[in-house]
């Protein structure tokens, strides 16, 4: 058995250009066929020395992750949600990259929003703190690519943030005529905001001249499908914010606001009345296809859209998404 040369126990250098050589042929070794002891022997004593690098700084946890995937699939290198790999592919194809540490926390993100069964619930979501634009505007449901207008600052691993004067996002969803999940009397909105700034002004919105979507942190005022403002006194943190609407009435069975999974008290709620046929905005509110205005200078890491949620996915989309942002340095 090759283990037994006492290179690999004194050289270093040796065990990390095996590793690197082997891992990339997604073998261990070319030493015939498939060798779980000498391939766990290698990488233990690699990891054991902090060499297992493979072109970047060492990462024992998901050297492990990947590792332990080879060895479950014959050698077949770690396996992904196929929501993950398309999602991947299409940042490709967008022009972007996706890092094997990215693809793996997205996927732990996905595997779970799945497990939960809010998932399913979704049409489309946009992780903007991302590695590049690319990524942060290619759909993870979807794999559809949002359009950045007149530059807003991306910021990596945190998101877009407007000008205030004339940038946003263009989802180039149409709830009214795009929408799967998202109906009138069952939808959400969901947006990630990492710094809560003045109000008056429109994280997301679409305003047709009669109903609207609309969410304003700032201002504590939240719009779903309707002409008046569910309004909310409570304070406020940085993080998640989703607005729900479950019902066609104007009560709280059938108006709901979350923030960071905590259901907040509205003091005035609003009857559904119609979806306004618009392309929702982000960073600004579209105002009748006719022009954006009303730009928020907040910094935004995520949004979404789908069907009604209960307060059980509330919780558990802010749980999954708190473990992502955590991960890519989110405060």
């Amino acid at each position: 058995m090759l283990k037994d040369n006492p290179d690999y126990a004194l050289d270093p250098a040796l065990v990390n250009q095996t590793i690197e050589t082997t891992l990339g042929q997604k073998l261990f070794g070319p030493f015939g066929s498939y060798d779980n002891e000498l391939g766990r022997f290698l990488i233990e004593r690699a990891l054991a020395r902090k060499v297992f690098t493979l072109g970047a700084e060492l990462d024992p946890a998901l050297a492990r992750t990947q590792i332990d995937a080879a060895l479950a699939g014959g050698g077949g290198g770690p396996s992904y949600d196929a929501a993950t790999t398309a999602w991947a592919a299409a940042v490709v194809t967008n022009g972007g990259t996706v890092s094997d540490a990215r693809k793996t926390l997205v996927d732990s993100l996905i595997v779970g929003l799945k497990t939960d069964g809010v998932w399913a619930k979704l049409d489309r979501l946009w992780l903007f703190a991302a590695e590049n634009t690319q990524s942060a505007l290619t759909g993870l449901v979807s794999g559809n690519l949002a359009t950045a207008v007149n530059s807003p600052t991306f910021t990596v691993d945190r998101g877009f943030a407007s000008d205030g004067i004339s940038s946003y996002i263009n989802t180039l969803f149409n709830p009214s005529t795009q929408g799967s999940s998202y109906t009138l009397n069952s939808a959400s909105a969901h947006i990630w905001n990492n710094g809560i700034g003045a109000g008056g002004v429109f994280q997301t919105g679409s305003w047709d001249g009669t109903q609207q979507i609309q969410m304003s942190e700032g201002g504590g005022q939240w719009m779903l499908n309707c002409t008046s403002i569910e309004q909310t006194n409570d304070s406020l943190a940085n993080g998640l914010f989703s607005v729900n609407r479950s019902g066609a009435g104007n009560t709280s069975t059938d108006n709901q606001v979350y923030n960071n999974g905590t259901a907040l008290t509205l003091v005035s709620g609003a009857g559904s009345t119609a979806i306004p046929s618009l392309n929702v905005y982000v960073c600004a509110r579209n105002n009748f296809n006719s022009f954006a205005g009303s730009f928020s200078t907040d910094q935004l890491a995520l949004f979404a859209m789908g069907g009604s949620f209960t307060a059980t996915d509330s919780t558990n989309l802010y749980s999954r998404l708190r473990t992502y942002m955590t991960a890519v340095g989110v405060p």
